[in-house]
């Protein structure tokens, strides 16, 4: 579409590339996750891309801004509901716009995250064979979801009130929410908290919207050779 175009040709969505791309850089260049684990297994390939998640947070705050608010501040809001286009029509495409830029960031940072092990230096044990399926299904039952919950409550935001600094303020509140619910529930995403009981995690699984604490739950029990080799399933508390 068009406003997607537009919104892939602004030098934000350059930036979100640089940000999401150096993050899962960042992330294998420091032997991220557990020693036991490959920086190319699906295990560390899901989390990472949960953990990025959180950063496009960010990303979409500003790309809903720009889609939603530029017509407003351009003083081109009258002209352009003056034609055919309906509201609920225009809420659909620029919201769509937002969610597909925001994925193509992201699966910019998967690719990144596959074939950085092979290229900077890292500790030979923990490389595997590259393999790009763990990286697509977490794009498609972690990332792609999650996106799309966080793409319509921050447009709704954005289109309600019309406001940038609103805008703003439901993009930190909803990266605030995830890290309350998980320093509430001892999430393994903190450093130097006990291990989560059972139950800890599947209250922590019912209540974190960005499914990570469902991962957690559900590969709690997995051994370091399934952690290296085995897909998530999207069963449980992931649904």
């Amino acid at each position: 579409s068009f406003e997607l175009r537009r919104l892939v040709r602004h030098p934000a969505f350059a930036a979100s590339l640089l940000l999401l791309g150096g993050g899962a850089l960042t992330l294998i260049a420091t032997g991220f996750g557990p020693r036991t684990v490959l920086l190319t297994a699906p295990y560390l390939q899901t989390q990472s891309l949960g953990m990025l998640t959180l950063v496009a947070i960010f990303v979409l705050t500003f790309f809903v801004a720009h889609a939603a608010l530029g017509d407003s501040e351009s003083k081109m809001q009258e002209l352009l509901f003056a034609t055919p286009l309906t509201r609920g029509a225009w809420f659909a495409g620029r919201c769509s716009a937002v969610i597909l830029a925001g994925f193509a960031a992201m699966v910019v940072a998967a690719i990144v995250l596959v074939i950085a092990p092979s290229i900077v230096p890292v500790d030979p044990a923990r490389v595997g064979p590259m393999g790009f399926g763990g990286a697509l299904w977490a794009l498609l039952i972690i990332v792609l979801p999650n996106l799309i919950l966080i793409g319509a409550i921050l447009f709704t935001a954005a289109a309600l009130s019309g406001s940038s600094t609103v805008t703003a303020v439901a993009g930190i509140g909803i990266w605030a929410l995830f890290w309350v619910t998980a320093l509430l529930v001892d999430s393994p995403l903190l450093a130097g908290t006990s291990p989560p009981s059972a139950e800890a995690l599947a209250r922590a699984a019912v209540l974190d919207p960005f499914g990570l604490s469902a991962f957690f739950e559900q590969t709690r029990y997995w051994t370091p050779d399934e952690r290296n080799t085995r897909l998530m399933s999207f069963t449980g508390r992931l649904l």
